[in-house]
């Protein structure tokens, strides 16, 4: 028999499955009441993302995206943000939010239907849920490049799902960012797609 392939997948591992760390923490993990907080929130966050599919599913509320699975990649990126940077959500990131300000009533009022579910009492420069798919990415890239023109030491985050990889906004919005240099864009997407800036761009 022939061979199509071999592979191997590399990956970095900080706990083992029974939660015991497997080598040195990084820096951040070293806070243990830092890492406390974290653990509540996405505990609260599969809370109340259970309670709020089980309205949705009996009619006490509209459309509701479940974040299911997503609790500790949200609250992580919330974490790590600072409060002037600008988190362009999808429609699912509750657990970033809610580390910045937003409160659940917020999320109930939106997918009951009501817009001023949008109006965040915190993080007024946080933009509103984004339910076209792919769409925050241009969002994100054009507060990114905002943020450059003015000379702001800031950041604009957003997220991408494996829906919205099909769409040309997700294509679009790198090479925008790669074009401007924004604070949007990952150093991996400057070097390995540094062709797709335009020749003045680049280094």
């Amino acid at each position: 028999m022939k061979t199509v392939a071999e592979f191997e997948i590399q990956y970095h591992q900080l706990l083992d499955p029974s939660g015991k760390p497997t080598g040195p923490l990084p820096p951040f993990a070293e806070d243990a009441q830092e890492m406390l907080k974290m653990y509540r929130l996405m505990t609260l966050v599969r809370v109340f993302d259970t309670k709020a599919v089980n309205l949705q599913r009996t009619g006490k509320l509209g459309t509701y995206a479940s974040c299911l699975g997503h609790e500790a990649t949200h609250v992580g990126v919330g974490a790590a943000m600072r409060p002037d940077d600008v988190l362009v959500p999808v429609y699912r990131e509750y657990g970033a939010q809610f580390w910045r300000g937003v409160k659940m009533t917020n999320v109930l009022l939106y997918w009951g239907g009501d817009e001023r579910g949008n109006d965040f009492t915190a993080s007024r420069h946080d933009f509103a849920w984004a339910v076209p798919i792919g769409s925050q990415t241009l969002h994100a890239a054009g507060v990114a490049m905002a943020m450059k023109i003015r000379g702001e030491k800031r950041c604009a985050l957003t997220f991408i799902g494996d829906g919205g990889t099909s769409q040309g906004a997700l294509h679009e919005a790198p090479k925008l960012g790669l074009w401007r240099r924004s604070p949007d864009v990952p150093e991996k997407w400057n070097q390995k797609g540094r062709d797709l800036a335009p020749t003045s761009s680049r280094a």
